[in-house]
Protein backbone atom coordinates (compact mmCIF):
# COMPACT_ATOMS: atom_id res chain seq x y z
CA UNK A 1 0.00 0.00 0.00
CA UNK A 2 1.18 2.93 -1.11
CA UNK A 3 1.22 6.22 0.85
CA UNK A 4 0.06 9.61 -0.68
CA UNK A 5 1.27 12.89 -0.29
CA UNK A 6 -2.69 13.31 -0.25
CA UNK A 7 -3.31 10.85 2.13
CA UNK A 8 -0.70 12.26 4.91
CA UNK A 9 -2.09 15.65 4.55
CA UNK A 10 -5.77 14.49 5.48
CA UNK A 11 -4.20 12.50 8.45
CA UNK A 12 -2.72 15.67 9.59
CA UNK A 13 -5.79 17.34 9.40
CA UNK A 14 -7.72 14.95 10.97
CA UNK A 15 -5.65 15.10 14.04
CA UNK A 16 -5.67 18.83 14.26
CA UNK A 17 -9.29 18.94 14.07
CA UNK A 18 -9.44 16.20 17.02
CA UNK A 19 -7.43 17.72 19.18
CA UNK A 20 -8.75 21.38 18.60
CA UNK A 21 -11.78 19.78 19.54
CA UNK A 22 -10.79 18.10 22.74
CA UNK A 23 -8.55 21.52 23.57
CA UNK A 24 -11.89 23.59 23.29
CA UNK A 25 -13.87 21.12 25.09
CA UNK A 26 -11.00 21.52 27.86
CA UNK A 27 -10.87 25.47 28.24
CA UNK A 28 -14.67 25.83 27.46
CA UNK A 29 -16.02 23.43 29.08
CA UNK A 30 -18.50 21.32 27.42
CA UNK A 31 -22.14 22.57 25.84
CA UNK A 32 -23.65 21.57 29.45
CA UNK A 33 -21.48 22.62 31.58
CA UNK A 34 -21.75 26.22 29.79
CA UNK A 35 -25.66 26.03 29.49
CA UNK A 36 -25.10 25.11 33.88
CA UNK A 37 -22.87 28.22 34.04
CA UNK A 38 -25.27 30.36 32.23
CA UNK A 39 -28.67 29.57 34.46
CA UNK A 40 -26.77 29.88 37.22
CA UNK A 41 -25.63 33.33 35.95
CA UNK A 42 -29.13 33.70 35.27
CA UNK A 43 -30.14 32.63 39.17
CA UNK A 44 -27.68 34.91 41.03
CA UNK A 45 -29.38 38.00 38.62
CA UNK A 46 -32.63 37.11 39.12
CA UNK A 47 -31.96 37.10 43.16
CA UNK A 48 -30.10 40.06 42.99
CA UNK A 49 -33.17 41.65 41.19
CA UNK A 50 -35.21 40.33 43.82
CA UNK A 51 -33.17 42.08 46.64
CA UNK A 52 -34.11 45.43 45.15
CA UNK A 53 -37.79 44.75 45.12
CA UNK A 54 -37.97 43.59 48.36
CA UNK A 55 -36.10 46.90 49.13
CA UNK A 56 -38.21 48.70 47.02
CA UNK A 57 -41.16 47.18 48.81
CA UNK A 58 -39.77 47.77 52.18
CA UNK A 59 -39.73 51.90 51.08
CA UNK A 60 -42.99 51.60 50.35
CA UNK A 61 -44.42 49.52 53.00
CA UNK A 62 -42.50 50.08 55.60
CA UNK A 63 -42.46 46.55 56.56
CA UNK A 64 -40.63 43.28 54.11
CA UNK A 65 -42.79 41.04 52.34
CA UNK A 66 -44.15 38.42 53.62
CA UNK A 67 -43.60 35.82 50.67
CA UNK A 68 -42.65 36.08 47.65
CA UNK A 69 -46.06 36.72 45.75
CA UNK A 70 -46.21 40.30 47.47
CA UNK A 71 -43.51 41.23 45.20
CA UNK A 72 -45.04 40.24 42.28
CA UNK A 73 -47.87 42.21 43.20
CA UNK A 74 -46.06 45.61 44.49
CA UNK A 75 -46.81 48.25 42.71
CA UNK A 76 -43.69 49.88 41.17
CA UNK A 77 -41.26 46.56 41.05
CA UNK A 78 -39.86 44.76 38.49
CA UNK A 79 -39.32 41.19 38.51
CA UNK A 80 -38.35 39.19 35.35
CA UNK A 81 -38.76 36.01 37.59
CA UNK A 82 -39.42 34.44 40.53
CA UNK A 83 -38.20 30.98 39.46
CA UNK A 84 -35.94 29.09 38.55
CA UNK A 85 -35.68 29.23 34.73
CA UNK A 86 -34.61 25.52 34.64
CA UNK A 87 -36.84 23.90 36.97
CA UNK A 88 -40.05 26.58 37.54
CA UNK A 89 -39.97 26.50 41.21
CA UNK A 90 -39.86 29.39 42.94
CA UNK A 91 -36.72 30.88 44.35
CA UNK A 92 -36.68 30.69 48.44
CA UNK A 93 -37.82 33.77 50.39
CA UNK A 94 -37.64 33.95 53.97
CA UNK A 95 -38.22 36.58 56.55
CA UNK A 96 -36.01 36.47 59.11
CA UNK A 97 -36.40 39.42 61.14
CA UNK A 98 -38.42 43.20 61.11
CA UNK A 99 -35.65 43.95 58.97
CA UNK A 100 -33.81 40.39 57.65
CA UNK A 101 -34.50 38.17 55.54
CA UNK A 102 -32.81 35.86 53.01
CA UNK A 103 -33.25 35.05 49.37
CA UNK A 104 -32.13 31.49 48.11
CA UNK A 105 -31.96 29.53 44.88
CA UNK A 106 -30.28 26.09 44.05
CA UNK A 107 -26.76 26.21 41.69
CA UNK A 108 -25.50 23.77 39.66
CA UNK A 109 -21.81 24.89 39.31
CA UNK A 110 -19.59 26.68 41.65
CA UNK A 111 -18.86 30.03 41.40
CA UNK A 112 -15.79 32.61 43.13
CA UNK A 113 -17.69 35.75 43.17
CA UNK A 114 -16.97 37.33 39.96
CA UNK A 115 -20.26 38.90 38.50
CA UNK A 116 -20.08 39.36 34.85
CA UNK A 117 -22.44 42.15 34.02
CA UNK A 118 -20.74 44.10 37.01
CA UNK A 119 -17.05 45.45 37.41
CA UNK A 120 -16.54 46.44 41.05
CA UNK A 121 -14.89 49.76 41.91
CA UNK A 122 -11.11 49.74 42.02
CA UNK A 123 -9.59 48.16 45.69
CA UNK A 124 -12.46 46.14 46.19
CA UNK A 125 -11.91 42.99 47.26
CA UNK A 126 -15.38 41.50 48.31
CA UNK A 127 -16.66 39.74 46.23
CA UNK A 128 -20.07 39.60 44.91
CA UNK A 129 -22.64 37.36 47.40
CA UNK A 130 -24.85 36.51 44.91
CA UNK A 131 -22.07 35.37 42.50
CA UNK A 132 -20.39 33.42 44.86
CA UNK A 133 -21.74 30.06 45.70
CA UNK A 134 -21.02 26.30 45.41
CA UNK A 135 -23.22 23.13 43.58
CA UNK A 136 -26.59 23.19 45.47
CA UNK A 137 -28.74 25.72 47.82
CA UNK A 138 -27.42 28.88 48.58
CA UNK A 139 -29.38 31.64 50.16
CA UNK A 140 -28.27 35.04 50.72
CA UNK A 141 -28.40 37.54 53.92
CA UNK A 142 -30.10 40.10 53.42
CA UNK A 143 -31.01 43.63 55.52
CA UNK A 144 -32.88 46.77 55.12
CA UNK A 145 -32.44 49.76 56.53
CA UNK A 146 -35.03 50.88 59.35
CA UNK A 147 -36.61 53.93 58.18
CA UNK A 148 -36.41 55.71 61.20
CA UNK A 149 -33.33 54.76 61.64
CA UNK A 150 -32.17 56.59 58.61
CA UNK A 151 -30.16 59.83 58.27
CA UNK A 152 -30.54 61.94 55.44
CA UNK A 153 -27.12 62.43 53.47
CA UNK A 154 -25.87 59.52 55.45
Amino acid sequence: MKITGLKIFASIVTVCVAAAIVTAFVVVGSPSQARATRMDAQRSNDLQQMTYAVNNYFSQFKSLPEKIDDLRNSPGSYLQSVSDPQTGQLYGYDKTGDYTYEVCAVFETAQTGANPNYSQPAGSMLPDPFYTHGIGKKCVPQKVAPIDKVVPGK
